[in-house]
C-alpha cells in the first residue's frame, strides 16, 4: 500500500481551505436563522429628507442612493382639522412614475432600516391593508373637499386651526 505524502504547502492550504469553507457554512447558516427573526432589520429604509417627506423603499447606494419598491406617506386634514396620514405607493401616483426614486444625498436628513416586525412591512407586503385604510381616509379627504367648496360657494372662510377648545 502506498503512503500519501503531502507538502507542507499542500497541506497548509487544505487546512485553510478547509477554514475558509466552514467559516462561510456557519455565515450561511446564521443568516438564513436569523431572517425571520422579528427584531432584526428588514430590507425596507425610512428616509427622512429636508423637506420633511418620508419615504420608504429599499435602498441601493451604488452609485447614488435610490429607493426601489417605493412608498411615501401622504399628508390629509379631515373635516375636523385633524392630520390623517396615508402610506400610497410611489408608483400609483397620478403622473405614473417608475417605481424607482434617486435621491440627492445632500437632501437626506437621516434613514434607518425598518424592523421585521414593523406593521409598515406587512403592510408592504399585504397592500390589502393599506388600500382599506387608505380608503377610508381618501373618503374623509372628498367628504373635506366638499366642506371646503360649501364654505368657498357661501362666502364663509375656511377653518384651519386645530384647536378645537374655542
Amino acid at each position: 500500500m502506498e503512503k500519501i505524502i503531502l507538502s507542507k504547502k499542500t497541506l497548509i492550504f487544505l487546512v485553510m481551505l478547509l477554514i475558509l469553507i466552514l467559516g462561510v457554512s456557519g455565515w450561511i447558516i446564521y443568516q438564513f436563522i436569523n431572517k425571520n427573526n422579528q427584531n432584526n432589520p428588514s430590507d425596507y429604509v425610512a428616509v427622512f429628507l429636508e423637506t420633511g417627506d418620508i419615504y420608504f423603499g429599499k435602498i441601493d447606494w451604488f452609485p447614488w442612493p435610490k429607493l426601489k419598491n417605493v412608498w411615501y406617506i401622504q399628508r390629509t386634514i379631515d373635516n375636523k382639522n385633524q392630520v390623517q396620514l396615508g402610506i400610497l405607493p410611489f408608483k400609483n401616483s397620478f403622473w405614473s412614475p417608475i417605481d424607482k426614486i434617486y435621491l440627492n444625498p445632500s437632501k437626506i436628513v437621516f434613514w434607518t432600516y425598518l424592523r421585521n416586525s414593523s406593521e409598515l412591512i406587512k403592510a408592504f407586503e399585504n397592500p390589502e391593508i393599506l388600500n382599506q385604510l387608505n380608503n377610508n381616509q381618501i373618503n374623509n379627504f372628498n367628504d373635506l373637499n366638499t366642506q371646503n367648496k360649501n364654505s368657498i360657494i357661501n362666502n364663509n372662510p375656511i377653518q384651519t386651526s386645530t384647536n378645537q377648545s374655542q
